[in-house]
């Protein structure tokens, strides 16, 4: 009876170390969950900067992308043919056209009127 008794306790304690055992693995998993918890936030922050500096990269991008038009649009009113000696006759008003050829150079155009209305 004695020695049952011993076998039961010794049971007892061996069943209540795995008891302990699994509770430490327990907690150790739980430990793993909550690491692999916040390396999911960790990614999912870097995923949300790294898609705010694209979307900055893009509006910086279309900011360029205007200024570019912007600067060509002011080269183009620079690079307009500036007419010399030329009378109001030669521009048809209705179409902003003139009337004749121009010769355009890099600086300089000349036109040269249909009309023959040069002024010296």
């Amino acid at each position: 009876m004695q020695a049952t008794r011993e076998e039961v306790q010794a049971k007892c304690e061996e069943v209540q170390a795995e008891r302990v055992e699994v509770q430490a693995a327990r907690e150790e998993v739980q430990a793993a969950r909550e690491e692999v918890q916040a390396a999911r936030e960790e990614v999912q922050a870097a995923r949300e900067e790294v898609q705010a500096k694209r979307e900055e990269v893009q509006a910086e991008r279309v900011e360029v992308q205007a200024e570019r038009v912007e600067v060509q649009a002011k080269q183009r009113k620079t690079e307009s043919p500036v007419l010399l000696a030329c009378k109001p006759e030669c521009i048809d008003d209705k179409n902003g056209l003139i009337t004749g050829e121009t010769y355009k150079n890099q600086q300089v155009s000349l036109h040269f009127c249909y009309r023959n209305v040069l002024i010296p």
